[in-house]
Formats: structure tokens, C-alpha cells, sequence
């Protein structure tokens, strides 16, 4: 079944299914399975999450290798970092990526972690202070000011104030209906913020 889809910059369709990744030319479809064709030794349950950075490059979310990217000359994804050269916490599971409109990318972990990568010397410069038992972070969105936000699925939604990044919990969704799980985040052009949940709709 197809999880994502995403056209790059260059035309090219990438196709996230449950197994594999996938990339249409308007030709042929190139496929990448975990632990061959492309996808290296990322492991299976790799791409949980495809974005196309600023200067054209796919990375994805995986599982237990962080995040990775394709390269245009190996013609495979390449997880970042290493464990021998990298601190466990950042090679985690990685549930959501999101760019910013600085061009950073915002990594969520399954362990509640915020971490940001900067793709042009593929470094994580910055880790947000978040509250404990937030859940795995499910969503990012900016607003017109250029704040922040951050979802953990466990209900509570994070504002994150330019330029320091201080975060304040905004909204606690899990204080009126302890059991909602929420699922993604966004943000439409008159500002306001739109949460999805699992079980119970989406909320304004």
C-alpha cells in the first residue's frame, strides 16, 4: 500500500510504500528495499517519512539509523551518521521530518527528543527543551511569525518562540480527553492551527 507521495524539484515521483521507497522518472520506477537495492543496510522500516531540503536532496526518516539521504552518485540513501561516531540518542527512531522556512530540518523522534539538522554540513546544531512523557513527536508547523510548533502525540503542543527557540507548552489537549492520540499538525494561512487525532477528528 502507498504511504506518501512527493514530487521533487526535478519532476521525479518518490512513492513510500509499507517495504520500499520508490522513484518514478515519467519512465521507469527505480525501487529501494531495506538492506539492498539502495537503501544500504538502513534496516527494515526504513522511510517513515520523505522531504525534499532546499537544495534539492530526498531525505527520509528510519528506524533505529536516523535520518537519512539519497545520493546522486551512489543511487542509494545514506544514514548520516554512524553509532561508533554518534551519541545513541540521536540515531534513534525518527517518526517526523519538517523543514523550516530557514531551510533547517526538524527531526521528531518516537522517544519524545527534538533535534535540528542542518543539511548542508549534516550536523545537529540544536536540541529543544520539551517536557517529559510528551509521546512520539508526530508534527511540526511555523506560523506567520515564524514560531515553532511541535505536536506530541500524547496531546500536548509546544510553541517554540523565534529567535531562542523557548519552549512553552500552548495547548494540552490531554487535560479535557486524557485518552486522544494526535496524529499530525498544520497551520492554514490566517494562522490558525489545525490537529488532527487518531480517534476523534481534528481540532481547531
Amino acid at each position: 500500500s502507498v504511504r506518501e507521495l512527493l514530487q521533487d524539484s526535478s519532476g521525479f515521483i518518490w512513492i513510500r510504500t509499507q517495504d520500499a521507497i520508490h522513484r518514478y522518472d515519467g519512465y521507469q520506477l527505480q525501487s529501494f528495499h531495506p538492506n539492498q537495492g539502495g537503501l544500504g543496510t538502513l534496516g527494515h522500516g526504513s522511510g517513515r517519512q520523505l522531504l525534499e531540503d532546499q537544495s534539492g536532496f530526498i531525505w527520509i526518516s528510519t528506524l533505529g539509523k536516523g535520518p537519512a539521504y539519497y545520493d546522486v552518485f551512489s543511487k542509494e540513501f545514506i544514514a548520516i551518521f554512524t553509532p561508533e561516531e554518534t551519541p545513541l540518542e540521536q540515531i534513534q527512531n525518527v517518526s517526523t521530518l519538517y523543514r523550516d522556512s530557514s531551510g533547517y530540518i526538524w527531526l521528531g523522534y518516537q522517544e519524545g527528543s527534538v533535534r535540528r539538522l542542518d543539511p548542508l554540513d549534516k550536523q545537529i546544531d540544536m536540541e529543544l527543551d520539551l517536557v517529559d512523557n510528551v509521546g512520539t513527536i508526530v508534527g511540526f508547523a511555523e506560523d506567520l511569525h515564524h514560531n515553532l510548533w511541535v505536536a506530541g502525540a500524547r496531546g500536548k503542543i509546544f510553541k517554540c518562540d523565534r529567535p531562542l527557540l523557548v519552549c512553552t507548552v500552548e495547548i494540552d489537549l490531554s487535560r479535557t480527553t486524557p485518552a486522544l492520540r494526535i496524529s499530525t499538525l498544520t497551520i492554514d494561512p490566517n494562522n490558525r492551527i489545525w490537529v488532527g487525532t487518531e480517534s476523534r477528528g481534528a481540532y481547531l
